[in-house]
C-alpha cells in the first residue's frame, strides 16, 4: 500500500499526489487506456474517448457544482502526474 501524505488546498494535495504517485497513475491510466480503446475501436485515443465521456454526461458539471474542491484535487493529480485534466477526470 503506498501512502501519500497531502496537504494544502484540492489543488496542491492533488498536485503532491499526481507527482509522488505518477508512475502508479501512468501505468492505471495505460491500462485503462488499453481496455477502453480495445472495446471502443472508433475512439481515436483516450484523451477523446475522454473528452467525449465528459462531455456527453453531466459528471464534471455536476462534480464542479457539488465538490468543488474534488474536481480541484483531480485537476491537481493531472498537473502532478503530466496528464490532461479530461483524462484524469474521466
Amino acid at each position: 500500500m503506498t501512502i501519500i501524505d497531502c496537504r494544502g488546498t484540492g489543488l496542491e494535495r492533488g498536485r503532491a499526489h499526481g507527482e509522488s504517485a505518477r508512475a502508479q497513475v501512468l501505468t492505471a491510466i495505460d491500462h485503462w487506456a488499453q481496455a477502453t480503446l480495445a472495446s471502443n475501436p472508433s475512439a481515436v485515443s483516450i484523451e477523446q474517448y475522454a473528452q467525449g465521456m465528459l462531455s456527453s454526461t453531466g459528471l464534471l458539471n455536476t462534480a464542479t457544482r457539488q465538490l468543488p474542491d474534488f474536481v480541484d484535487e483531480v485537476r491537481g493529480i493531472a498537473e502532478g502526474a503530466g496528464l490532461p485534466f479530461e483524462v484524469i477526470a474521466a
